[in-house]
């Protein structure tokens, strides 16, 4: 004779406004610049962003952050600042405008990193994004500040390399 599971009951708790919270909370924390943890470079200008919403929007920043999580810098070339910003604002928003200007630069930007929502939305616009090339993007990371290892074969101890205060020259004023 079986034993008889022991059935709890259980529940589903879902909120139809989490995506919607979720993507208000995100870019008011790159409005407020909190928890950010990566720089986009562009003509000499910065914008701080999060790590995982490049990773959620571009396969290319998924790629290249999953080689090297430590990257704290993106310098993207051959567009302007404001494409950039554009792309970031439609990571974080899903919508952005943007002029006719730089439409082409921002398709052709999408192409380079491989942000298929963005792509997927302008495949039947007639852009001359073909003949626009943008350089796949620099990721720079620096050094760890850690301090030098520690020699496995440290110096011997001896009076001549310890530090050692010279008491006699010491002079009490008052």
């Amino acid at each position: 004779m079986e034993k008889a599971e022991n059935w709890q009951s259980k529940y589903c708790l879902q909120s139809k406004q989490h995506p919607q919270q979720t993507t208000i909370a995100l870019c008011s924390f790159m409005e407020q610049q909190n928890f950010v943890d990566v720089a986009i470079c562009c003509e000499k200008r910065v914008l701080h962003v999060h790590k995982v919403v490049l990773a959620a929007n571009s396969a290319l920043f998924k790629e290249e952050l999953d080689k090297n999580s430590s990257v704290d810098h993106v310098v993207i070339t051959g567009c302007e600042f404001s494409v950039v910003k554009s792309l970031v604002e439609f990571m974080y928003c899903g919508s952005t405008i943007v002029s006719d200007e730089h439409l082409k630069y921002l398709v052709a930007a999408a192409r380079t990193l491989q942000m298929k929502a963005l792509e997927n939305l302008t495949l039947g616009c007639t852009l001359p994004a073909d003949m626009i090339v943008i350089p796949k993007p620099q990721f720079l990371s620096k050094k760890p500040k850690y301090p030098a290892p520690v020699s496995s074969n440290p110096a011997p101890v001896s009076s001549s390399n310890l530090y050692i205060p010279n008491k006699d020259n010491r002079k009490l004023r008052i």
